[in-house]
């Protein structure tokens, strides 16, 4: 085994949260916004009537863990690599975010370790995960600035939408499929 653990965050990597968003935000104001063509992590370029803060109060909100989709492969790719490797979640929310995120982990999957789940209310949100230690690992997250702040043996960028504002620097390796990711560990 060349790492020991394998690290992977939450929203726009396991699981489809700006789709998810958009859905809510659609529904909302009766738009057609669609997630995969917006390049700034606010969604304000596809969902223009978004306030400020919004959609990071959607991300609490049960509607919002009702709609969120696995990433296509993710549950069989993760069940298949947690035979061998402990599969950890590193993720960043609002207390109330972390707290449903948690029931959502528990309840849709299965081949979870354990959660690292780093709780910061929204006016001080930040997005770095370097105060998790995840030296003997790979990490796979789709904010390239957590990759960068990480000291994991490997990080990835889980890119499925190309030259945004949260992934256009990275220089690493990026995949763009959980079927990609699983060819670094046959």
């Amino acid at each position: 085994m060349r790492f020991k653990e394998i690290f992977v965050d939450f929203d726009e990597t396991i699981v489809n949260s700006l789709k998810a968003v958009c859905g809510i935000y659609n529904d909302k104001y009766n738009a057609d916004a669609h997630w995969m063509d917006s390049r700034v992590w606010s969604l304000k370029d596809e969902c223009p009537l978004l306030k400020d803060g919004e959609v990071t109060d959607l991300f609490s909100e049960d509607s919002f863990f009702r709609r969120i989709t696995l990433k296509d492969g993710a549950f069989e790719v993760l069940t298949e690599l947690a035979k061998d490797y402990p599969i950890t979640i590193v993720s960043i929310g609002t207390t109330k975010n972390c707290t449903k995120k948690e029931s959502f982990i528990n309840a849709n999957l299965p081949f979870v370790s354990r959660s690292i789940l780093i709780p910061v209310e929204k006016n001080k949100l930040v997005m770095d995960k370097s105060s998790v230690d995840m030296s003997n690992g790979i990490f796979i997250d789709d904010v390239e600035d957590n990759l960068f702040s990480s000291n994991a043996a490997m990080q990835i960028l889980y890119e499925n939408i190309p030259n945004t504002d949260w992934n256009s620097k990275w220089r690493g390796e990026r995949i763009k499929s959980w079927y990609d990711i699983y060819k670094y560990f046959e």
